[in-house]
């Protein structure tokens, strides 16, 4: 949008439009050391290097959701790796998992929900008390600072008071006290006309990276494929949010679309079972016919959990992206086998 003069003009995400001090709701604010930071694209290495001897999982399930997961299982079993899963719903991380602790759903517990969309936020109250032995990831992180005779003071803060204080300065006109008393109340936005980059203004390119010998604009790298290489796309289905809500409408579909001009030159039908596999392993999925992909491309929905439990992202590179560090999910390279 800048290339054209407009001083706005694209959206991914607010949060750092916002003013709400996260910094001192996680602590960074008050501990001089900074935690070490792993790339989550490329986790499944550091956990079959060993870089990791306690795992503690919550608010996401790793064991179909990262890259390499071969890599990510091995890691896993090995016998000086211990993983606690903190979670509201079975999943396939559980099964990996040495302790497993029930978590409160959204429907147990009161939060504030931050948007990352529009600048309107209100409590959300809880509807029912924790079923069974649930507790939310408050309670759990308390239990155990006492447990290890944690003192520092920041551990037990109430987290309403905790809250408060962070969003000191974050409301555009309203109370902190309007908003827990039900209210929905409106987020104070910084000025539009700053940026956060180094030097405060719009970058068309990073004055730290630029060193690093980068383009001034991002330019498309086309995946190569050799022979009989296809060019594996996922994205998500509608029925559900990553790897959530399987446990109430099924699994994700392990099913791979294929161009016509594909089917008859591998001598694949509708419905037929075929290994899709690279060097990072193989996985299995039932065939769909259909145009709407093109020659040389495949298709399958995000995330699935796979037959024989190899899931889908057994076969994508834990890579990270050079710029900005994501995953390569779409630039995934597989071969076509017969089962």
């Amino acid at each position: 949008p800048s290339l054209i003069g407009q001083h706005r003009g694209f959206f991914y995400g607010n949060s750092s439009g916002i003013d709400v001090d996260t910094n001192y709701l996680t602590g960074q604010s008050l501990v001089r050391k900074s935690p070490k930071v792993t790339s989550q694209v490329a986790l499944s290495d550091a956990v079959l290097a060993g870089e990791f001897k306690f795992i503690y999982v919550y608010g996401t399930n790793p064991a179909l959701t990262l890259p390499n997961q071969t890599a990510f299982r091995r890691g896993l079993v090995k016998n000086d790796v211990f993983m606690v899963v903190h979670d509201p719903h079975w999943n396939e991380t559980i099964e990996f998992a040495d302790v497993v602790l029930p978590a409160t759903s959204y429907l147990e517990k009161e939060d504030i929900v931050v948007p990352w969309s529009h600048w309107h936020v209100r409590k959300s109250n809880r509807v029912i008390a924790p079923l069974g032995e649930s507790k939310d990831e408050i309670e759990v992180m308390v239990g155990l600072a006492k447990r290890l005779n944690t003192g520092s003071e920041m551990v037990y803060e109430p987290p309403w008071e905790a809250l408060e204080k962070a969003f000191d300065g974050a409301l555009a006109k309203d109370t902190f006290q309007q908003l827990l008393d039900g209210n929905q109340v409106q987020m104070k936005y910084k000025p539009l006309d700053e940026y956060q980059t180094s030097s405060g203004k719009i970058e068309f390119v990073s004055e730290s990276d630029g060193k690093k010998g980068s383009t001034d604009f991002p330019y498309f790298e086309p995946t190569k494929t050799g022979p009989d290489e296809y060019l594996l796309l996922n994205s998500a289905v509608r029925e559900y949010t990553h790897t959530q809500f399987q446990d109430i409408v099924g699994p994700i579909p392990a099913i791979v679309w294929i161009n016509p001009q594909d089917a008859e030159k591998n001598g694949i039908n509708n419905n037929d079972e075929v290994f899709l596999a690279n060097t990072l392993g193989k996985i299995s999925a039932s065939t769909q016919i259909t145009d709407d992909v093109p020659v040389g491309v495949l298709w399958s929905p995000k995330q699935f959990p796979g037959k024989n439990g190899v899931p889908f992202n057994t076969v994508c590179p834990s890579t990270p992206q050079h710029l900005g560090g994501g995953p390569v999910f779409n630039s995934t390279v597989v071969r076509i086998e017969s089962v």
